[in-house]
């Protein structure tokens, strides 16, 4: 069953040239309009069932995990991996049981993981798919 709920948070690619606010807010109302023709931010709505990878960066408490748990709930087979769960030595071990049993791996707590000294490194196996 999929969510009705709607996150109404705003993503944007980093290169991105984005309309703030004099109070340095998204001005999602100017760039929304028909008139507008620059970057434009996406819904969060809109990462659900996207064939591209991505990365959330917020600062912490910004609802990274808020918006990474009603992503999964939209996507059937998905699941996601929280990093705080787990020790540098059992990461591999974690993602090689996510990739082998869901369709889409949301991987939560990268920033959480960093700032506790976990040694997250950039692994490359292959994924018979």
């Amino acid at each position: 069953m999929i969510s009705t709920t709607r996150v109404h948070r705003w993503v944007a690619g980093v290169d991105d040239d984005l309309r703030y606010s004099s109070e340095g807010l998204l001005d999602t109302d100017g760039m929304m309009g028909p008139w507008y023709a620059g970057d434009r931010p996406r819904s969060v709505d809109e990462l659900a069932n996207t064939p591209d990878s991505f990365v959330l960066l917020a600062p912490g408490g910004a609802g990274k995990t808020t918006v990474i748990e009603e992503l999964r709930s939209r996507e059937p087979g998905a699941v996601s991996v929280d990093l705080k769960m787990a020790g540098p030595e059992g990461l591999p071990a974690m993602f090689e049981r996510a990739v082998a049993n869901a369709d889409v791996v949301y991987v939560d707590a990268i920033d959480e993981a960093v700032a506790a000294g976990s040694q997250v490194n950039y692994q490359e196996s292959p994924v018979d798919r």
